[in-house]
C-alpha cells in the first residue's frame, strides 16, 4: 500500500508504553527495510534499553534525536503559565507574580525535563492555602516522579480501601471504565464473602479524582461516559515496581498481575450475582 501514496508518514509516539513492543519493533523493522523513499516513520521513546538496542541496529546515530531538556523546558514553561490561567486550585496565586515566579524557578530546577513530574507537583502546590504553606512545599519537592507517587499513596489517608480497590481495576481491566463503574468498584468487597454493599457506592462519581489525586484522570466523553484512567503510564509502572515487603502504607498499593486479575474476575461475578434477585434486577432496570 505504501507504494500507492506519494508520501507516507507513519508517527508512533510513546513506543515504550506499548504492551507489545517486540512486536512494534519487529514491524518498525520490516518498514524500514523496504527502504521506500516515500515512507517517513517517526517514533518517539524515553529511553529503553532494549528499545534503543532495536533501533540502533538498523538506523543510523544520525537519524535519532536525543531531546536535551533546555527545548523542553520552554515546553514545560509554557503549561505552566497554562496551568496558572486555567487551573482553579492555582487561581489563588492569579496576579501574583512573585509568588508564581518563586514557584516556577523550583520546578523548572528539579524538573530535569519531566512534564509529568512537573504536573504532579502543580496538582500537590494546588492545595496550599497560603505562602508559608507554599514555600515549605517548594522546599520539600520529591526529587523523582517514584518519589512523588509514593507521597500521593502516603497522603490518600483514610480512604486508602478506595483507591486500592480503584488502581487495581484501573491497572489490568481489559474495557475502559466509566465513572460511573468507578463509583460501584468500591462497593465490592471480595475479601468479606464476595459482598456488593449499595451503601457503598460512591455518592459522585467524580470523587475517584478527590480519592486517587494525581493518579487518576477522567477522559473526554466515550457514547456519553467519561471514561476513568491511569493518568500516565508511569504510574501503573510504579504499582507494579512496588516490592513485596514494602512498608505501609505503600505496600498494600503493590500489584501483582495474575492475582490482580483474579480479584478482578471475583469481583465481576459478586457485582452480577446481586441481580439473582428478580425483583432487584427489576429494580436496577
Amino acid at each position: 500500500m505504501v507504494v500507492e501514496f506519494p508520501e507516507t508518514y507513519i508517527v508512533l509516539d510513546a513506543l515504550d508504553e506499548c504492551d507489545d513492543r517486540g512486536k512494534t519493533l519487529d514491524i518498525i523493522w520490516r518498514l524500514e527495510s523496504l527502504k521506500s523513499k516515500n515512507l517517513h516513520i517517526l517514533v518517539a521513546s524515553r529511553k529503553e534499553a532494549d528499545i534503543e538496542r532495536s533501533i540502533m541496529s538498523f538506523l543510523s546515530a544520525g537519524l535519532c534525536v536525543d531531546l536535551q531538556a533546555a527545548p523542553v523546558d520552554e515546553d514545560i514553561r509554557s503549561y505552566v503559565s497554562y496551568r496558572w490561567s486555567n487551573d482553579k486550585n492555582l487561581e489563588r496565586w492569579k496576579g501574583k507574580p512573585e509568588i508564581q515566579a518563586e514557584v516556577e524557578a523550583a520546578l523548572f530546577k528539579r524538573s530535569n525535563g519531566m512534564f509529568r513530574w512537573t504536573a504532579c507537583q502543580l496538582d500537590a502546590l494546588g492545595s496550599c492555602l497560603t505562602r508559608a504553606k507554599l514555600r515549605k512545599a517548594l522546599q520539600n519537592l520529591p526529587p523523582t516522579l517514584a518519589e512523588t507517587y509514593e507521597r500521593i499513596l502516603v497522603s490518600i489517608g483514610p480512604n486508602a480501601d478506595y483507591a486500592q480497590q480503584i488502581l487495581r481495576w484501573l491497572t489490568f481491566s481489559k474495557e475502559p471504565l466509566s465513572t460511573e463503574q468507578i463509583a460501584e468498584v468500591v462497593a465490592i468487597d471480595v475479601d468479606n464473602g464476595g459482598v456488593f454493599d449499595e451503601d457503598g457506592i460512591l455518592e459522585s462519581p467524580n470523587d475517584v479524582l478527590t480519592i486517587c489525586s494525581s493518579l487518576v484522570a477522567i477522559t473526554k466523553p466515550r457514547r456519553n461516559r467519561r471514561i476513568v484512567s491511569l493518568a500516565h503510564y508511569s504510574v501503573q509502572e510504579y504499582l507494579l515496581s512496588i516490592p513485596m515487603g514494602a512498608p505501609s502504607p505503600i505496600g498494600s498499593y503493590r500489584i501483582e498481575s495474575s492475582e490482580t486479575n483474579a480479584f478482578i474476575a471475583q469481583g465481576c461475578l459478586v457485582y452480577l450475582l446481586r441481580f439473582q434477585d428478580p425483583e432487584k434486577l427489576l429494580t436496577e432496570k
